[in-house]
């Protein structure tokens, strides 16, 4: 997980995005939701699916400032292969380190 250390680095993070909110860029990828309901912390899940996979470098800065490396990597492990797309789980198991997960189908056969 070396390689989130340039991802993770905030330096120049804009100053709206804070840890307790969600950012109001990341408004256009929740309209099923009631935005300004969104709870950084019970809608974890679906916050962390939808940063990874459409989310700004900002939104991403933020994400990990957020909720850390070791948190979005176990999301990762869990839900990655179902929830995102092939590509962008792809890359996440490249830049965290994880090993890749073969995409598991929904249906038991």
């Amino acid at each position: 997980m070396q390689n989130t250390r340039c991802i993770a680095e905030s330096k120049n993070m804009d100053s709206s995005l804070t840890l307790n909110s969600v950012p109001a860029t990341l408004k256009p990828f929740f309209q099923d939701l009631d935005f300004e309901s969104l709870d950084s912390e019970r809608h974890a899940a679906t916050i962390i699916e939808r940063t990874l996979s459409e989310g700004s470098v900002e939104e991403i800065r933020w994400l990990f400032a957020r909720y850390g490396v070791e948190r979005i990597g176990d999301w990762i492990r869990r839900r990655g292969a179902l929830r995102l797309p092939h590509d962008r789980c792809a890359l996440w198991h490249i830049l965290l380190g994880l090993t890749p997960t073969l995409k598991r189908s929904i249906w038991n056969h």
